[in-house]
């Protein structure tokens, strides 16, 4: 078994390929708003039907997405049942996941320099 980097956590073991990050966050942006669904109508005591007169969209079309039967829901679909669950819907970015992207670009510019720098034979630079 391989020992882990110093200060590489078990998120950053478990997905090391970018397309595995990008699927875990598309994942887990679906859960948070099913899970923010149902906690509303469960604290609002509204059902999927009211739900679904309020915000303009069929009760099946919330149904299959709470039953995780489709993941084809918009931003615009989900401000809109946020709209018949009576909230505002508001999007929270985390500095955790732009640090990560940040770095990422930064480790992809260092690459294509140091790739450049071996193609016409000069020595990349290190910092």
């Amino acid at each position: 078994m391989k020992k882990a980097k110093k200060n590489e956590t078990l998120f950053d073991r478990m997905f090391k390929n970018i397309q595995q990050r990008r699927a875990y966050h598309q994942e887990l942006a679906l859960v948070e708003c099913s899970e923010a669904i149902v906690m509303l109508m469960e604290q609002k005591k509204i059902t999927l039907d009211e739900v679904a007169k309020k915000s303009g969209k069929s009760k099946k079309f919330i149904n299959d997405f709470l039953a995780d039967k489709t993941h084809d829901i918009s931003v615009k679909d989900f401000a809109d049942i946020m709209f018949g669950l009576g909230v505002e819907f508001k999007l929270k970015v985390t500095e955790e996941l732009l640090h990560y992207y940040d770095s990422l670009e930064l480790a992809r510019i260092e690459d294509a320099i140091a790739k450049h720098d071996r193609e016409v034979g000069k020595k990349p630079k290190r910092r």
